[in-house]
């Protein structure tokens, strides 16, 4: 039926039917070109750590650590400077766009998307994200904070309602975004996928219209997650783009038939029609004759950045008897040992997922560092998981090459792979042990659809029984020797079976020879779904237990350095983590060897607090790593042996146990609703208000100097509407050059029930010299002493008595009263 509408803007040079077209996306990755004003369809990238293409021409990028390592930095212009590559990378891209950065608050300690967020702190949290948001922008992309908001969760996260009383949500979860806004202004806004207190935010007018515009004032463009829309509310709630396209609700017909039925007025079509023009004009900047950075890709300066934010965020929590930095002038043999070692391990699983140019190991960092001058030796210990051992390269030859190298890896798209076409990439992996995740395993593969083949020479160099086995993650895979399948985990696949391309497959094989031999190999691997991953592993007739044998390296050497933790098999997108515990016989591992060698330190790469009670103790040294990025395995080489003096802060309170968290028992939720019945009392609050004991609290880092914090002053009396400074002398009073973080926090006099003592404000990082001493100045604003009165409505000054808090972590502070006129 024709409409007898009139175009929502007369005087517009679109067409009524060029501008009902404008409000859901081209495809899943373009929003739609306004031919008119000769603008071009916008392409998009997603993650917040790097630049990932889901749509051709693919590619790889420049990972950098995910958010909670940027965090643990408390470095704002680092992380500025980390948004400004991102942007150069997003435009070398073709894209316009960064789906990020996600800013959602920490409220669980096994949330499977904690790892590409901030903090549990919505100070820290908002404050790193402006600041990655102001560098994104700055080169003339726009950033898109998400997910708004209370998208703590990932289990069952798009149906489970976060049921969230309003002081909470404003002085939490709603104030990371309000801080955001207001110190990043970020271009653009994505909803979330779960319901608010019953209400889907993407279609909702009160949550979008009402809360995000009137309330917090951000007069940007909203885009709905992908698939989030839930239905007809979305034409009235202020959402300015459907996604993915063409879209299902925000479609021409609805939009027509909601104007001539008065469910939307043509004045709401005008103002999103206007914040579409206004972002697409924003990211086309030679049309305002502004000028950026040329686009730039995997450059040095880039490398460079990315390294460096790496160093930054790795936190000391441990170094009993000053164990680090390693001294190489005493060590001949080093060991290094664990399950992430030899692995780059880049961040959990989901649509967070780099696919980087390069990406360095622990175990290569260390070699690269050290060159010839120490030997270091590795062993894997143990798994992540039950796997039998990984098969080392010291057995595997490539086509071509000699034993010790590995094996030749060519990476295929699917299409090619199936009609015998040249691979896209070939290069030499060391071993089969590999977790992708999301993300594509080479530079112009999608991420999607791609098959893996490892050839050449298998060496089984004893007589006697051998064992072999695969695993693969939501893939299909298969071994041959010498031509002959031995494992087949390939040929039943059904690509029309849903549960078939989800599927996690396992196999086995057992050969027993006479005498040494070598053997043709070939294995394969085909994605088949969302999460890649494959293990190839054996077990020997002169194999020790994998543990022993780590244990025997240890006493051998004069240092040791285990890598463990988590990957993206445990934490990611859709994935919350299930268990506490260091996956596989992690914990194990650590304490045999500790106790074998004392001269041990232990590195973590994860993205959310593991369980320590069955290792720290017997741990001397401990460095958090969280998930590096590309430059990883250098940067915890360089804080190892001293090139760097770690600076990093914990960003999230380490808990004794997942029971003593109050969320926990809220978590997953029933009956369609999870309560968050703890109320503010989110990580360091809880553990301040009820007097218990973390492992390692919010803010703590050690360092190789020492510093020492003064005696705080004010620079006058706080009045209503104003601000006034906080300054404090900080001293390093070791013999090492140094970084120290100075955290402010707002301490109320008595406070009520429900109310936690004391909460960040703001904070600094000073870069200070032996001996040197240097004056932080931080700013306290009249606005830090509110609170939301629910009843009211409204932020008031409901209490007037306040300490302020000044120290090096949440538990180490010293107070002076705060006066107010």
């Amino acid at each position: 039926m024709k409409s007898s509408i009139m175009p929502i803007n007369e005087a517009s040079p679109l067409s009524i039917d060029e501008q009902l077209n404008l409000f859901a996306g081209r495809d899943a990755w373009h929003y739609p070109a306004i031919p008119s004003l000769n603008l071009p369809a916008m392409q998009v990238a997603d993650c917040g750590h790097g630049v990932t293409l889901v749509a051709p021409p693919y590619g790889s990028a420049t990972c950098f650590p995910t958010s909670v390592g940027m965090a643990a930095t408390w470095n704002q212009p680092l992380i500025e400077e980390v948004g400004q590559a991102l942007g150069r990378e997003t435009r070398a891209k073709n894209c316009r766009m960064l789906l990020g950065p996600m800013v959602n608050l920490h409220r669980l300690p096994c949330g499977g998307r904690n790892y590409e967020t901030f903090s549990e702190d919505p100070v820290l949290a908002g404050k790193m994200a402006s600041a990655i948001i102001r560098g994104i922008q700055s080169e003339g992309t726009s950033a898109c904070i998400k997910s708004f908001a209370c998208n703590n969760q990932q289990f069952n996260q798009k149906n489970i309602s976060a049921e969230v009383d309003p002081r909470t949500l404003r002085e939490l979860y709603l104030k990371v975004f309000e801080i955001a806004y207001r110190e990043g202004q970020p271009w653009a806004t994505m909803t979330c996928y779960n319901p608010i207190n019953g209400e889907y935010p993407g279609d909702s007018q009160t949550w979008l219209q009402g809360v995000l515009r009137d309330e917090m004032g951000f007069d940007g463009f909203i885009v709905s997650d992908w698939n989030a829309l839930q239905g007809e509310g979305a034409i009235q709630s202020s959402v300015d783009m459907e996604m993915p396209g063409p879209g299902k609700v925000l479609t021409p017909e609805r939009l027509r038939d909601a104007l001539e039925l008065g469910l939307v007025d043509e004045a709401e079509l005008e103002r999103r029609l206007q914040r579409i023009i206004e972002l697409y004009e924003k990211c086309e900047p030679a049309r305002k004759g502004e000028r950026y950075s040329p686009p730039e890709l995997d450059s040095p300066r880039h490398r460079s950045i990315a390294l460096r934010a790496a160093e930054e965020a790795i936190t000391l929590l441990k170094n009993d008897g000053a164990l680090l930095p390693f001294d190489r002038t005493r060590i001949k043999r080093l060991a290094v040992i664990g399950p992430n070692a030899a692995n780059a391990r880049l961040g959990g699983g989901g649509s967070a997922s780099v696919s980087p140019f390069y990406a360095i190991s622990p175990l290569q960092g260390i070699r690269d560092l050290v060159g010839d001058s120490v030997d270091v030796l590795f062993a894997e210990g143990c798994s992540q998981g039950s796997n039998l051992p990984t098969v080392p390269p010291e057995f595997l030859s490539p086509v071509d090459g000699e034993f010790g190298q590995g094996l030749t890896a060519e990476y295929f798209q699917v299409d090619h792979f199936l009609s015998d076409e040249a691979p896209s990439v070939t290069q030499t992996n060391g071993q089969i042990d590999f977790s992708w995740g999301w993300a594509s395993p080479a530079t112009s593969l999608p991420r999607n659809d791609y098959v893996v083949r490892w050839s050449g020479k298998l060496r089984l160099p004893a007589a006697g029984q051998y064992r072999f086995s695969i695993a693969t993650q939501e893939g299909i895979g298969r071994v041959d020797f010498d031509g002959e399948t031995v494992i087949d985990c390939w040929s039943d696949f059904d690509p029309t079976n849903f549960e078939s391309a989800y599927a996690n497959r396992a196999g086995e094989f057992a050969i027993e020879i006479d005498a040494p031999r070598d053997v043709e190999l070939c294995v394969l691997y085909r994605k088949t779904k969302t999460r890649g991953g494959m293990h190839f592993g054996w077990e020997t007739p002169f194999s020790q237990d994998p543990i022993e044998a780590a244990v025997e390296l240890a006493a051998s050497c004069d240092a040791v350095v285990i890598a463990g933790g988590l990957s993206n098999q445990f934490e990611g997108g859709d994935c919350d983590r299930k268990a506490f515990a260091l996956p596989g016989c992690q914990a194990e591992l650590i304490r045999r060897v500790c106790a074998a060698n004392p001269r041990t330190a232990v590195v973590l790469k994860n993205g959310t607090p593991v369980d320590y009670r069955d290792w720290l103790d017997a741990a001397p040294a401990l460095l958090e790593a969280y998930y590096p990025g590309q430059e990883g395995g250098t940067a915890i080489a360089r804080v190892l042996f001293g090139e760097v003096n770690p600076s990093g802060k914990l960003p999230d309170t380490h808990p004794n146990n997942w029971e003593e968290v109050p969320c926990m028992q809220f978590y997953p939720g029933e009956n369609g609703k999870t309560e968050y019945g703890e109320g503010l009392m989110v990580g360091y609050r809880h553990y301040d208000a009820a007097g218990v004991e973390p492992v390692f609290p919010f803010g703590f880092g050690l360092s190789y100097t020492t510093f020492e914090i003064g005696v705080p002053k004010l620079s006058g009396a706080l009045t209503e509407g104003s601000e006034i400074e906080v300054s404090v002398p900080v001293a390093n009073t070791g013999n090492r050059a140094g970084q120290e973080v100075v955290q402010v926090y707002l301490e109320w006099v008595n406070p009520p029930a429900g109310r936690p003592p004391r909460a960040l404000i703001n904070f600094a990082k000073l870069a200070l010299k032996p001996g040197e001493t240097q004056t932080a100045r931080l700013a306290v604003h009249y606005r830090d002493l509110l609170t939301y009165n629910a009843d009211h409505a409204a932020w008031e000054l409901e209490h007037r008595e306040f300490n302020l808090c000044i120290g090096n972590s949440s538990r180490s502070l010293q107070r002076i009263k705060l006066r107010l006129n």
